[in-house]
């Protein structure tokens, strides 16, 4: 794995759970035992419990995918239902995540990368940042080190740990099962596109986090 650079990484995610009147809603809804029951418009769930028909507003799905690989994603709201007087944002069925994630990267600058290959392996990174000493962090910020200065004037370093496991699709739901040499990640989320970006969420509508940009092919280091 090439070293990634904190120039590569220091951008944020844009947070997009406090959106007005916004509500993440799973598709394919659990019946009484919890596993996936009928899709909508009638589509029902394969034998695996995933929803082979795609629901995503505007039924192009390719389309808003490949604009998001190549900055210009988000036109149309790209994922969601109308803006007014309420937007919903309905989850991929595991049918579409596959398409999706398969060979590509989700990655939340300065923070964490996955790529996600075709035989469901995960490989990537995650950044640990720490307050450190005052005196550590330049008087002018070099992109090149591993250093920052926020706006607060607080002085930040990071590292940078290899991350490795396995990844699925369950119930319409991505899983991840990895590690990194100070945590682990084991669980499943749905998965919605928002306008340019990519969100987790739980089955109570929490985002896990911040939005993630979704990268054609392998996208963890310069």
């Amino acid at each position: 794995m090439k070293k990634i650079t904190t120039k590569l990484w220091r951008g944020l995610g844009v947070g997009t759970a406090g959106m007005l009147g916004m509500a993440l809603s799973p598709l394919g809804m659990a019946g009484e035992s919890g596993e996936s029951g009928q899709a909508a418009h009638g589509t029902a769930a394969s034998e695996g419990g995933e929803s082979g028909a795609t629901m995503f507003p505007g039924g192009n799905l390719e389309s808003a995918v490949n604009k998001m690989f190549v900055g210009e994603g988000g036109e149309g709201g790209a994922g969601l239902t109308p803006m007014w007087p309420s937007v919903t944002a309905p989850a991929l069925t595991g049918h579409d995540v596959e398409k999706v994630v398969t060979g590509n990267t989700l990655r939340t600058n300065a923070h964490v990368a996955w790529y996600f290959t075709p035989d469901k392996q995960v490989e990537g990174g995650f950044v640990d940042w720490k307050l450190t000493d005052q005196k550590l962090c330049p008087a002018v910020d070099d992109p090149k080190d591993a250093y920052y200065r926020n706006a607060e004037g607080e002085c930040w370093t990071y590292k940078l740990y290899p991350v490795q496991g396995t990844w699925a699709v369950r119930d319409n739901q991505l899983c991840l099962d990895v590690k990194w040499n100070t945590g682990t990640r084991n669980n499943c989320r749905y998965v919605t596109i928002l306008l340019d970006n990519i969100a987790l969420f739980d089955a109570q509508g929490k985002i896990d986090g911040k939005g993630m940009h979704l990268l054609k092919g392998k996208s963890i280091a310069e």
